[in-house]
């Protein structure tokens, strides 16, 4: 399973929020339902961090701006592999 966790600030009144999902695909519909266009992301490339593989995500309109804040990061499972671009895997 995937697992979700939105930085502070993304979901107001909650200092963390964290989810599973089976799937990338569901995980990425679940964090585009806190942007304001609702699934305007853009996906960093998955990176080996602490023993697993992580995306940073954004939200698009953050982008605009020097230094964006990360909005939530996506960790896969154990034995998850990145696709060689980078991408999204197995959607």
């Amino acid at each position: 399973m995937f697992t979700i966790r939105l930085s502070p600030g993304v979901y107001p009144g909650y200092t963390t929020v964290s989810a599973k999902t089976a799937t990338l695909w569901q995980a990425l519909g679940f964090i585009g339902e806190f942007t304001a266009l609702r699934s305007m992301l853009i996906e960093a490339p998955w990176v080996w961090r602490d023993g697993q593989y992580v995306m940073d995500v954004y939200d698009w309109c953050d982008c605009w701006f020097t230094n964006p804040p990360v909005m939530a990061q996506v960790i896969a499972p154990s034995g998850f592999t990145p696709p060689p671009s980078g991408g999204r895997g197995g959607v």
